[in-house]
């Protein structure tokens, strides 16, 4: 009871003060950052630095938007096919692999519709899906680079 009135009176104070909408903002802050998808840092891999700068995203629409199309093409491909994909771009096996991410994101991305929510979930419409494709495959590299984009392509094709 005691805790209930002692509540009731900092929201009243804070109130009146004009800070609640302040106090209530950073807890926002705080709890959003509290489940934000924790992710490599976008300096340290090219792609997500070209994903920010070309089409105009943050980094973490970056790795969020790369890591919901990579588990789509895995749902999409044999386990050596996603190997391959994963293997040509550096870095991209640690981001597409991130469970913490997808839950976030809305769990399993096996659907265009649980794509298009992702996207939506970091703050981006489902146009942004296909412009993130062509991005994603300037960045395959190696020996079986016109391979591993061949099956990107394949896997991804419900959004071309």
């Amino acid at each position: 009871m005691l805790k209930t009135i002692s509540s009731i009176l900092l929201v009243s104070t804070l109130s009146q003060a004009g800070m609640f909408d302040s106090v209530v903002s950073n807890l926002s802050n705080e709890a959003t950052s509290a489940i934000a998808p924790k992710t490599t840092a976008p300096s340290s891999n090219g792609l997500f630095s070209s994903l920010t700068d070309s089409l105009n995203v943050t980094p973490t629409q970056a790795s969020g938007g790369t890591a919901a199309l990579m588990q789509y093409a895995k749902s999409k491909t044999s386990v050596g096919d996603y190997s391959k994909m994963t293997e040509s771009i550096p870095g991209l096996k640690d981001v597409s692999s991130g469970a913490s991410m997808l839950g976030a994101l809305g769990g399993t991305m096996d659907t265009v519709e649980s794509v298009n929510s992702a996207f939506k979930s970091l703050g981006m419409d489902s146009a942004m899906v296909s412009k993130f494709i062509p991005v994603i495959k300037n960045f395959m590299g190696g020996s079986d680079k016109g391979e591993s984009q061949s099956i990107l392509t394949k896997a991804l094709s419900a959004f071309m």
